[in-house]
């Protein structure tokens, strides 16, 4: 019967495709300096910091301190673990030691040029790469779950060899392996296999324990893991000794989750000396630590550290624990040994460093940050270690994860040089964080401070930042409390504690020998509290007479990061708080935006995705128009040229910008040629008005305006007029016709203004090029660039031939400093050139030159000051006139001498990964395609006011983009991933038009490029828009080129009510930009000309204020097209939701719904005094001892088990007793659950709250319409006849967590609101805008309510919550829920999922169920499920047509594909779902979300509704085939990442799954990692999850594929042909996948 239902989805199989939007790459889980690309003697280190699969590689700017993007590595095949640097001697680069969870690899690598079949320019070489996983799983016995345990590993560097220790499966073995270093390459020893420790005989720990219980019975496969070493936490390698000595932090057993009691167990650090090269170890010593005991820091000769949570232990190298140092009042608990609180005058300390970092700066100084951001200064003076707060708190972290310091960068960095005095030693201190933000600090560090400069910093009120840490304030009431009279002790120590004073009048070479520690005295502070002194564990507390204190912290540079980014939600921007508005219709809709909850805690808030033309917030005005051609923006005015034979009254319109006199906004209108242009003596009006506007500029005093108009009736007949502004008109003051040669004009560079004169550019149909200067007294002078005519008479499949013509197919005029190409050794070839031609010669080894690309160049070099990469030196800058030949050869002149080129280059356009400056190359010409650089352009990117870099861009006539970047006098070839040819949709859709006749008659097919047609520039530099700098390519797709951190990113533009591409192949027809002064912005304005919906040949101008929020300092540009911008609110955002009501959110103030937590600390301070006598205690433990042998003799007499929760209470009691001459109580973190109403108008602020009980925890959230039914269940009334409106609710579910914790099963509520909005009077009187009010809560008994959902069906809507195991359907009615249906699984509803009346239930522990609900009976029925144990996180839907497929995500990283197939054997008859596919993503996430897959027709539409309606007025048959009617799933993930899910079809499947294989052989990997093992399925540990042996794979690595793109032509014929498919066909594949990404 199942088979049968009505309305199951189709069983055909799905084809699904990953492919990743952009890359969580902004956070910092890990972090190391090393010299990678930078100069040891001037410059600073690079900072290479990496999260999950991403790693990166910034310079920090010695000048400002910021960090600035050099290499980035978004999508390794391996997540990373382990980061550490390998050094290398003199101006060599350093090495990347790098180690991957999952199967513990490591791998050696260094930075070095691309091989050249690989899709970016520089590639992470691995020169050695050590695989662990045979030895783990031999360790292990072939367990799966040590696998899954990220290796620990610790380095010793010695000089020219390295000692490498790993941790296997989180302590089942311990490896050592020798890294040797030979001729600047770091590689692993030669040996076959890895030293693996034998633990079992090292094991310190009661051997004869572990002899006994080595009996007859066990195996000896069971001794390997008998080994007595538990769970080992950390480890570290000693220095001091002569062989390298290892210690490991580890535990005597495995660790169990019972609570922790008294000092019953404790960790143990050991001490082993390890020989790799004799394969030997042994045991040295062995001390037992605290049992809170984290990680090890090494000090040097002096020992190591071992960090607990509660304490610090120093162990010297000889295993005596020299100084324990408590950090709170339960130190005594965890240590119950002798302890040292904090020394005199310093604070005693209630701080806890679980989840802190310690970095040590020196063997006696470091710093510690803990969980949160406070900063504390961890030192040690004479013997006793102290932590000193520094009254810094790090905003915006979240969560550290990673601290690094560099000390000493004298000189390197002048922000700190200004700064610093004498005495004090600066540095850098990063901070990093994989749930919030990294920060960059300069800080400064002075010794030997005296005690009255301590009690100073320690007793200042005022701190030096805003964001002192909560816990510095505890210290000092703590201090206070405990150290009364500071003042006293001062007038009794003054002349021996400032005796130094008088010393220094002796002279400098003077010494006294004052000691760093006083020792304790009766007298001190703390005498009449002898009681606390003399208890066991206690020590007197230590004076300090000199401290090194911080003296400032600067914040220098902060990573942005998004953080986790959740569940996601569609809405609108807000409109009425932006500066400028719409002035077609101010109530008109700003467009959507992808808002996801990001961050967490400090960091945490909303994060908003979109495009660039998308958000109209920075839109000044609109304005329909039709056949224009081309627009210039001139001043005030606007010139459009039209298109030939359109309007033969005009070929020119003239348009002006202004503010409207009334109501604001902005306005355009037409203004009349007659009466602006006037010309009394040249006659050009008749030029104007009839001919062919080809370009317009301002000229360098921005007081004239350069026309280039071609006569329409007049064959070869172009003409350059100049107008001069007067006040009231333009005057024509120059007429020059071009010289044309009997041919036609082509192209026309932009214009380029040099010291008096103006120089522009033009390409002729004779193969030439010339460049023209208007000089200021109008003298137009002539520098013509030779070339051969095409070779029309060539056949079709002559490629060589083709390629034999150096016909100028390209030009540009650009800026850049004099220096910036690097001179070319020896001579160069020469060319026709400037009427002067020379002989060439060629390289003596031209096997070096065909081979270069793979000759190493991570080795560092000293910095060439001839060789600049950047506009930084503007002092000397000159005019550069570029030119690209049919041949591709790329040559670059100086204005000055264009005679011989200064640089000279071949495979422009073919997409060579780098462009060398070279005498003579063997070029690897295409063999089936003839490609040529169609377009060029130089242009600067970076901030208006700082530091830009120069690139060069390439159109190739098959509408291919190549952008390089310009340095050390070479063009290295930038990764951009976008396929932006026209794809095949849009060729069939313009067929179907020109069929239907639809197209005007003067349209053209741009997309065929006609060799004798003047071409319009689809490239345009910008300036100062948004205060940035960079390109817009108005091509099929438009692009923007910006930087981000001086790294190169694509955005794409967008834009409203945009005609389905096909009616003409560019969607922006022109783009410009410009500075109106009349209109008072700021910034730059920019206008684009885009096809409107209508009728075919409808225009749109809009113009632009500005890029919005982009640039700012809280917008992200992480890739795929996306721009982000965070919104902070300092609390962790679980939900979001917007008001889809138009009776509550309006586009003034669209309004949204958010469930958040505030993670706060709680003081403890009550538990350090409960107000009772010593008597009063000894009292109350007395009865609590006598109760508790009283139960025992129960129990013993009744013969069971004492477990009561009373027991416990007792035993809790004893664990948390506080010694308070030790240490206060520590602050516990707790959240506190809130529901928001925020506005997004008023900068996303709360407009009203509702707080949630103290121990109750918001899960869940969503916004529905209920129906209201009044009729009871089970009544004989007509549900029909009683079935009122559809009322709007805020539906909220919690869990109950009682104070006993996890005691008690926990309970939930499910709360429903109404948001009530306010009438305007009561918003004139003052009253908030909305309101929450609650209408009703149900207390849910039998679990947390973790998933609220809407069904739907026959009109009626019903509340479904998922609680604990139970599925209940509620209807509303009565002002209360009701319950009409339920279904029970198995353990952990996790998510409801709905479509139609079927529902996808996730179990957190027993996968997916696919349930159906029957509206006849009200019954929940089960269909189908899996039966693997697999916990569920998140689930979705993908389809196609009538095919469907349940997508799951689960604990293990991967996504698995299921179908309901009722007829397949796999089903079981039925009930069992049928696994297609598999696929691991190397990431989590919560929540999937379908959306609809776009194709390349529909992706330019900031508006895609309104964009499909007219594609489907156009075209009557869109929408009936299944690849019209594709549903894809999207994705954030826990490292702020971003990825969708595309279904397939079958031609495209196939085609790209032989692509895959075969790209997964050729390309060469970063960290020679498998890309094939990093997406198999990782198989669950759990019960019988390992039976099913088979892996399904059948998912596109879109990752992989989608790196075709960015090889050269050469190299994807090679490809394309060994699959047997074309480059055509597989590129226009990609791009309809990538426009199926286009979420937003």
């Amino acid at each position: 019967m199942a088979s049968k239902t009505r309305g199951v989805p189709s069983s055909r199989p799905i084809h699904p495709c990953l492919l990743s939007v952009f890359n969580g790459n902004f956070g910092a889980e890990y972090a190391v300096w090393a010299y990678i690309t930078t100069c040891r003697k001037t410059q600073l280190p690079n900072l290479i910091v990496a999260q999950a699969n991403t790693l990166r590689i910034y310079d920090v700017s010695g000048e400002t301190g910021k960090l600035e993007l050099n290499q980035s590595f978004p999508n390794l095949s391996g997540s990373v673990c382990y980061l550490e640097s390998l050094p290398a001697e003199g101006n060599d680069a350093d090495s990347l030691l790098i180690g991957f969870a999952g199967h513990p690899r490591l791998a050696v690598c260094s930075l070095q040029a691309a091989p050249p079949l690989t899709a970016n320019s520089k590639i992470l070489l691995a020169t050695s790469l050590v695989d662990l996983t045979q030895a783990c799983m031999d360790s292990s016995l072939g367990s799966v779950t040590p696998l899954e345990q990220d290796l620990i590993a610790t380095l010793l560097k010695r000089q020219d060899e390295a000692t490498l220790a790993v941790v296997l499966g989180g302590g089942v073995a311990v490896a050592a392996i020798t890294l040797n270093r030979h001729n600047c390459t770091w590689r692993a020893s030669t040996t076959d296999d890895p030293y693996l420790l034998n633990l079992m005989n090292l094991s310190p720990l009661d051997k004869q324990a572990s002899a006994a219980s080595t009996t007859a019975n066990i195996s000896a496969y069971t001794q390997k893991i008998a080994h007595r070493f538990g769970d080992i936490l950390s480890c570290c390698f000693l220095p001091g000794y002569t062989e390298p000595t290892l210690v490991l932090l580890h535990t005597p057993n495995r660790t169990w989750s019972g609570r922790l009691t008294g000092g019953s167990q404790s960790c143990y650090l050991t001490a082993i000396s390890v020989t790799v090269t004799h394969q030997c170890a042994a045991v040295l010593w062995s001390v037992p630590v605290s049992v809170d005991a984290l990680s090890i820091q090494p000090t040097g000769q002096n020992g190591c550290l071992v960090v607990s949570a509660n304490s610090i232990l120093q162990v010297t190298n000889g295993g005596r624990i020299s100084f324990v140092l408590a950090l709170n009042g339960w130190a005594g608990i965890t240590y119950p040994s002798e302890i040292n609180p904090n020394p005199w005058p310093l604070p005693r300390l209630a701080i806890a460093l679980d989840g802190a970092k310690v970095h040590m700066l020196k063997e006696d100084l470091g710093f510690v940050v803990l969980r949160y951001g406070e900063v504390y200064l961890l030192q040690r003076v004479d013997t006793s270690w102290s932590l000193l707060p520094a009254g810094e708190t790090i905003g915006s972290l979240g969560h550290v994860s990673s601290i690094l310091v560099l000390p000493a960068v004298d000189g390197k960095l002048k922000i700190l040089e200004k700064r610093k005095k004498d005495g004090v030693m600066i540095g850098l201190l990063f901070v990093g964080s994989r749930l919030g933000d990294s920060s960059l600090l300069g800080y400064a560090l002075e010794s030997n401070i005296t005690l009255r400069d301590v009690l100073k910093l320690l007793g200042s009120s005022q701190r030096r930042n805003e964001g002192i840490s909560s816990a510095a304030k505890r210290d000092e009431e703590l201090s206070d409390r405990g150290n009364e009279g500071y003042e006293l002790i001062l007038q009794r120590e003054e002349a021996a504690l400032y005796a130094n004073d008088e010393v220094d009048k002796l002279g400098s070479n003077f010494e006294l020998p004052i000691p760093d520690i006083v020792p304790p005295s009766d007298d001190e502070e703390n005498t009449n509290n002898m009681a606390l002194l003399n208890k066991k564990g206690c020590n007197k507390r230590s004076k300090l007479v000199r401290l090194t204190v911080l003296r400032f912290v600067i914040a220098l540079d902060s990573i942005t990061a998004l953080g986790p980014l959740g569940p996601c939600c569609e809405g609108p921007l807000a409109i009425n708080n932006r500066q400028i508005k719409l002035e077609r219709n101010q109530q008109e809709s700003t467009g959507t935006a992808k808002i996801f909850p990001c961050g967490y805690g400090s960091s945490g808030g909303l994060a908003l995705v979109t495009a660039p033309g998308r958000d109209t917030r920075s839109i000044l005005v609109e304005e329909d128009c039709l056949n224009v051609q081309s627009i210039f923006c001139l001043g005030s005015f606007i010139l459009m040229g039209m298109l030939p034979d359109c309007n033969k009254e005009a070929g020119l319109k003239m348009l002006s910008l202004r503010k409207k006199t009334k109501g604001g906004g902005f306005q355009i209108s037409q203004v009349e040629m007659e009466k602006v242009i006037t010309d009394e003596q040249y006659g050009t009006m008749d030029i104007i008005k009839k001919g062919q506007l080809l370009t317009a500029y301002e000229l360098k005093n921005n007081e004239d305006i350069c026309l280039i108009v071609r006569t329409r009736t007049t064959q070869y007949c172009y003409n350059l007029i100049i107008l001069q502004r007067t006040e009231s008109s333009l005057q024509a003051t120059l007429h020059q016709t071009l010289s044309t040669h009997s041919s036609d004009l082509l192209q026309v560079s932009p214009f380029i203004n040099h010291n008096t004169s103006t120089l522009f550019g033009s390409i002729w149909s004779f193969g030439c090029a010339v460049v023209y200067e208007i000089q200021a007294n109008g003298q137009i002078q002539e520098f013509i660039i030779e070339g051969e005519a095409s070779l029309v008479e060539a056949e079709d499949d002559d490629v060589e031939l083709f390629y034999q013509c150096n016909r100028v197919t390209a030009i540009d005029i650009f800026r850049a400093s004099r220096n910036i190409f690097k001179q070319a050794n020896g001579s160069r070839r020469r060319e026709k050139k400037a009427h002067k031609t020379s002989s060439s010669r060629d390289l003596d080894d031209e096997d070096r030159v065909l081979y270069e690309s793979l000759e190493r160049t991570s080795r560092q070099e000293e910095p060439n000051p001839d060789v600049i990469s950047s506009q930084r030196d503007v002092t000397e800058d000159c005019v550069y006139v570029a030119i690209s030949r049919q041949n591709g050869e790329l040559q670059i002149f100086e204005m000055t001498s264009m005679t011989d080129p200064v640089w000279q280059t071949n495979g422009c356009g073919q997409g060579t990964a780098r462009l060398n400056p070279i005498q003579k190359r063997a070029t690897r010409f295409p063999r089936m395609h003839k490609v040529y650089a169609q377009e060029i352009r130089f242009f600067p990117s970076g901030p208006s006011d700082g530091y830009q870099d120069l690139f060069f861009s390439v159109l190739t006539n098959f509408g291919d983009i190549h952008v390089y970047e310009v340095k050390m006098g070479q063009l290295s070839r930038v990764s951009l991933r976008l396929p932006t040819r026209p794809s095949k949709k849009q060729s069939e859709h313009h067929i179907k038009l020109r069929r239907k006749k639809n197209l005007p008659g003067n349209a053209v097919d741009e997309s065929i490029l006609n060799p004798k047609e003047f071409y319009h520039n689809r490239f345009t530099r910008f300036s100062d828009i948004s205060g940035q700098n960079g390109l817009f390519a108005a091509t099929t797709r438009p692009l923007w080129f910006v930087t981000e951190r001086r790294s190169l990113v694509a955005l794409s533009h967008r834009s409203r009510h945009v005609a389905p591409g096909g009616g003409k192949a560019r969607p922006v027809g022109s783009f410009c930009t410009g500075m109106i002064k009349s209109l008072e912005v700021s910034s730059s304005i920019f206008m684009t000309l885009h096809e409107r919906i209508g009728r075919v040949g409808s225009q749109r101008l809009t113009v632009f204020g500005g890029i919005s929020n982009f640039f700012s300092p809280l917008g992200i540009m992480p890739g795929g097209g996306y721009c982000v911008e965070k919104i902070p609110m300092g609390v962790t955002v679980h939900r979001v939701q917007f008001i889809d009501d138009k009776t509550v959110s309006t586009n003034d103030h669209p309004l949204y719904v958010v469930l958040i937590s505030r993670e706060m600390e709680v003081d403890q301070s009550g538990l350090n005094d409960d107000g009772l006598s010593p008597e009063e205690r000894r009292r109350i433990k007395d009865e609590k001892e006598e109760v508790k042998i009283k139960r025992q003799v129960e129990a013993d007499l009744g013969g069971f088990d004492i477990e009561q929760e009373w027991v416990e209470e007792i035993e809790r009691e004893n664990v948390f007793e506080v010694n308070t001459s030790l240490g206060g109580a520590p602050p516990i973190r707790k959240s506190a659950y809130s529901l928001w109403i925020v506005d997004a108008s008023n900068n996303w602020d709360p407009v009203d709250s509702y707080e949630l009980g103290e121990f109750e925890h918001g899960l869940t959230m969503k916004v529905m319409y209920l129906t209201e039914i009044n009729v009871e269940p089970g009544s004989n009334s007509a549900i029909g006849e009683n079935v009122g409106t559809d009322n709007l609710f805020v539906t909220v579910g919690t869990g109950i967590v009682d104070a006993d914790g996890e005691d008690v099963s926990a309970k939930g509520r499910v709360l429903l609101f109404e948001v009530k909005r306010e009438d305007a009077e009561s918003l004139a009187a003052g009253a908030q805008i909305a309101e929450l009010s609650l209408v009703h809560e149900k207390e849910i008994l039998h679990g947390p309510v973790t998933s609220l959902s809407c069904l739907t069906t026959e009109g009626r809507s019903r509340l479904v919550i998922g609680a604990g195991a139970d599925v209940n359907v509620e209807q509303w009615g009565m002002r209360k829920l009701t319950q009409v249906g339920f279904f029970r699984a198995t353990m952990q509803i996790l998510d409801i999922l709905h479509f139609k009346n079927f529902f996808i239930l996730s179990d957190a522990y027993d996968s997916l169920y696919f349930l159906v609900w029957r509206e006849s009976d009200k019954s929940v029925t089960l269909l189908a499920k899996d039966y693997e144990p697999i916990p569920v996180y998140a689930s979705g839907l993908l389809s196609r047509g009538a095919a469907m497929t349940f997508v799951c995500h689960d604990d293990r990283q991967n996504l698995q594909f299921f179908q309901y197939a009722p007829g397949d054997a796999a089903a079981r008859g039925g009930n069992k779902l049928v696994s297609r596919a598999d696929i691991h993503i190397g990431a989590q996430t919560v929540s999937l979300e379908s959306h609809f897959c776009r194709s390349s027709i529909l992706v330019n539409s900031a508006t895609p509704s309104s964009t499909l309606a007219a594609l489907k007025s156009q075209d009557s048959l869109y929408g009936r085939s299944d690849d019209d009617q594709r549903l894809g799933v999207h994705f954030g993930t826990s490292d702020g990442g971003f990825s969708t899910i595309l279904p397939l079809n079958e031609p495209d499947y196939w085609r790209l799954a032989a692509l895959q294989s075969v790209l997964a052989n050729a390309l060469e990997s970063d960290c020679a990692l498998n890309p094939r093992a990093w997406r198999l399925f990782r198989r669950t540990p759990r019960r019988g999850g390992c039976r099913n042996n088979d892996r399904r794979k059948g998912v596109i690595d879109g990752d992989l594929v989608i790196q075709f793109c960015d090889l050269p032509t050469a190299d994807q014929e090679d490809l394309a042909s060994a699959i047997g498919s074309t480059v055509e066909l597989i590129i226009d594949n990609l791009l309809e996948l990538q426009c199926s990404s286009m979420v937003i």
